[in-house]
């Protein structure tokens, strides 16, 4: 594994995506895990 995908975790209720704070917003985000053999096909064929 070299690389990492951050996203939202999109298939969570908003109430579990973000933290509002009296000053600030925290977000979690979804982190993957992205292999070599995986990073070299998104380079080549792009995420979609």
């Amino acid at each position: 594994m070299n690389s990492l995908y951050f996203t939202l975790p999109f298939y969570f209720d908003d109430d579990l995506q973000e933290l509002r704070l009296e000053d600030r917003t925290v977000i979690f985000p979804l982190i993957v895990r992205v292999y070599n053999e995986e990073a070299q096909l998104i380079r080549q064929e792009g995420l979609e």
